[in-house]
């Protein structure tokens, strides 16, 4: 099973990394926020309607994947029904014993599942892509799967759409490239800064700036009084 107590912090950290270079993307984001009404009228059903936010979330998935690779023995003898001959579109004996492993950021940037641009961050693809159950993985799939996959989800959206409230532009004034570090999940870490006046106990705050990494929304749920 996949388990690690830092998948929302990374997935949080990675897609804020991809908004912070999207300004129009965000701009977008925070119209559709505005759209479910006030911050306490907010239910889980409103947070799953918001179609961009998670599409935001699923392209983030897309290209700074989670978990690298997954892998699995086969306990018996297994034919899968393609895979084989030069093309792949054999059936493949797989005697027991035998590791087989999946590489996530090869299967997601297979243009004939996921469209051109492979390399982009462009949220939108999301309206006309159905990758299927195994095409599209973040958290496993099948009885192993990760089992906290709902919260990671429902943590990262709450979190993203209260930013979009709080703050007119999010922007990166660290202009490195994204970098892995590989431990159980991949992690990024960045200095990002938010502006928009925030109101932070009755107070205004001209703007924000704090480290984009694995925990770092517990830093900004205490900086934005969000109950989590």
């Amino acid at each position: 099973m996949l388990v690690t107590q830092d998948t929302t912090g990374i997935v949080l950290s990675n897609t804020i990394f991809l908004l912070a270079r999207a300004p129009e993307v965000w701009s977008r984001l925070r119209e559709e926020v505005a759209g479910i009404g006030p911050v306490e009228d907010w239910r889980s059903p409103d947070l799953k309607n918001l179609k961009l936010l998670h599409n935001c979330i699923k392209e983030s998935l897309r290209i700074h994947p989670l978990f690298h690779a997954n892998g699995r023995v086969a306990t018996t003898d297994t034919t899968l029904p393609t895979g084989g001959g030069p093309d792949g579109t054999a059936p493949i004996f797989i005697p027991t014993g035998t590791r087989v492993s999946t590489n996530f950021y090869t299967l997601y940037r297979d243009e004939a599942v996921f469209g051109q641009d492979i390399n982009s961050f462009n949220p939108d693809r999301w309206n006309y892509i159905s990758p299927s159950s195994w095409e599209f993985m973040p958290f496993s799939h099948g009885p192993r799967s990760c089992a906290g996959r709902h919260k990671a989800l429902g943590e990262t959206s709450y979190i993203i759409a209260r930013m979009a409230v709080q703050f007119e532009r999010i922007q990166s004034r660290d202009d490195r490239p994204w970098t892995e570090n590989v431990k159980i999940g991949g992690e990024e870490w960045k200095w990002l800064s938010c502006s928009g006046a925030p109101r932070i106990m009755g107070n205004s705050m001209p703007s924000a700036r704090f480290y984009e990494r694995k925990f770092f929304y517990i830093a900004l749920s205490n900086l934005m009084c969000i109950r989590i």
